[in-house]
């Protein structure tokens, strides 16, 4: 698994590259329809088999049957647009705290040695870190989104903040994750990657950056884990079988976010802002069901460890 974890992020670096040069050899225009392009398919596709994902979860420990499962997953979808239609601004920061430990969490999972309680603490520093060097790279235009969707005018300030005390605390507690031996990372190497990171995000448009990480860093990644832990393996077959199981979610994602351009397309910004807000709604039951996976992986090796 690690071997496999090192060619992926090897080859995610170089297409991260290859992003950059495309980046500045062609127009935004080109650059936000590439981007909702590769979101639209790779994006959402990887949010797209979770209740199959629960269901195979929920088989190996409960009783609950797929019903109950479908029922609960729709429960949480509509509780999130309502929490965005009612209290946009408490809506707008728990998608922003679950987004950052859910890439944290992707990013980091195969790097930490059992169920350390501070792997939880690197995972979200680290995504905060992440979404903080994007927001400030692309600040105005994420102040606006964030009027938007709240009709709050946040001071930027507040920006620098979030990143800030975000790369503080992340330090401190990599630092103490590698004090304690919970993770084997080589910090360098993390390092560098956050580098390219603020590169890419301080070059492209707001849209193109959030994809390149989005998809490349994190979607990609979990399809791959995705498609091993429901099929036992990740080759032709397996992905066909992946992609029809999916497509039904798929195709009514996809249905939903070609209309909401149809009616905003003739303005951009508040499209792009009740684009993240739809993201943010399928959003949050997707890390619930990525976290009982991750932690229910920890366990099966804890317990191979232990035999």
């Amino acid at each position: 698994m690690r071997s496999n974890f090192e060619k992926m992020m090897n080859l995610t670096l170089v297409s991260t590259f290859f992003c950059l040069w495309f980046t500045v050899n062609f127009e935004e225009q080109i650059e936000q329809t590439v981007a909702f392009a590769l979101i639209l398919s790779f994006g959402i596709l990887h949010g797209a088999n979770d209740f199959k994902l629960l269901r195979k979860s929920f088989s190996k420990s409960s009783s609950k049957k797929p019903g109950s499962i479908l029922f609960i997953y729709i429960t949480i979808v509509l509780l999130g647009a309502i929490l965005f239609y009612y209290l946009p601004a408490i809506a707008l920061i728990t998608f922003i705290l679950f987004s950052a430990y859910h890439f944290g969490e992707q990013h980091w999972e195969h790097q930490f040695k059992g169920k350390k309680a501070i792997r939880h603490l690197v995972y979200g520093f680290h995504g905060l870190v992440v979404l903080g060097m994007l927001f400030i790279t692309n600040q105005d235009e994420v102040l606006i989104i964030v009027a938007n969707l709240t009709t709050h005018n946040i001071p930027a300030l507040y920006i620098g903040l979030l990143f800030t005390m975000s790369a503080i605390l992340f330090v401190i507690s990599v630092g103490y994750a590698i004090y304690t031996d919970s993770t084997n990372t080589i910090i360098i190497k993390e390092l560098f990657y956050l580098f390219v990171f603020f590169i890419v995000f301080k070059l492209a448009s707001l849209i193109w950056a959030f994809c390149i990480y989005f998809v490349l860093w994190h979607s990609i990644p979990s399809l791959f884990e995705q498609v091993k832990y429901l099929y036992g393996d990740f080759n032709h077959k397996t992905v066909l079988q992946y992609l029809k199981s999916s497509f039904a979610y798929w195709l009514v994602s996809i249905i939903g976010l070609l209309l909401i351009y149809y009616f905003l397309k003739d303005s951009q910004l508040l499209f792009l802002s009740v684009f993240f807000a739809f993201l943010a709604a399928i959003t949050f039951p997707h890390v619930i069901v990525m976290f009982r996976l991750h932690d229910e992986n920890k366990s099966e090796k804890g317990s191979n460890l232990k035999s």
